[in-house]
């Protein structure tokens, strides 16, 4: 799941656990260009790939890109993105499932453009995953921070 995150261009993905706890999985390699014409930001697409999203835990990321069925869809991303003023939209694809999202946006302290949104994995044929009594939710927060134009 991806757009302008913190470092370089990163993505950060927080998963949270039900009954208890979270993790993240991360990105810093957020390819794509942002292109600006005045106030009107532009992109034809940013993508990170699947296998270069990492949790910190080896056996974690292993079945993290299982889950998101790495080898048949290699890469989250988004394309058509139209912002201005705040406020943007582009269609987020995901496990081959394309979905328009719309989102805020603001300049971090670096000068980055930053986003978050959330998305729902069962929008994107994502079954809910478990481990013994503990649940993934389905609502994961995606912050996107990407060099500014």
């Amino acid at each position: 799941m991806a757009l302008p995150f913190a470092q370089a261009n990163d993505v950060q993905l927080n998963i949270t656990l039900n009954p208890l706890g979270k993790f993240q999985a991360r990105s810093g390699r957020v390819e794509g260009t942002l292109k600006r014409y005045e106030e009107i930001i532009t992109a034809k697409k940013l993508w990170v790939k699947v296998e270069d999203l990492k949790t910190e835990i080896s056996l974690r990321d292993w079945l993290f890109h299982k889950h998101l069925h790495a080898k048949e869809h290699p890469e989250i991303f988004m394309t058509h993105i139209l912002a201005s003023h705040g406020q943007g939209r582009g269609w987020l694809h995901v496990n081959g499932v394309s979905k328009l999202i719309y989102f805020d946006y603001s300049k971090n302290a670096d000068g980055k453009i930053e986003t978050r949104f959330f998305v729902k994995p069962s929008d994107y044929k994502l079954k809910g995953s478990s481990f013994f009594f503990i649940k993934v939710e389905d609502r994961v927060e995606v912050i996107v921070t990407i060099d500014s134009v």
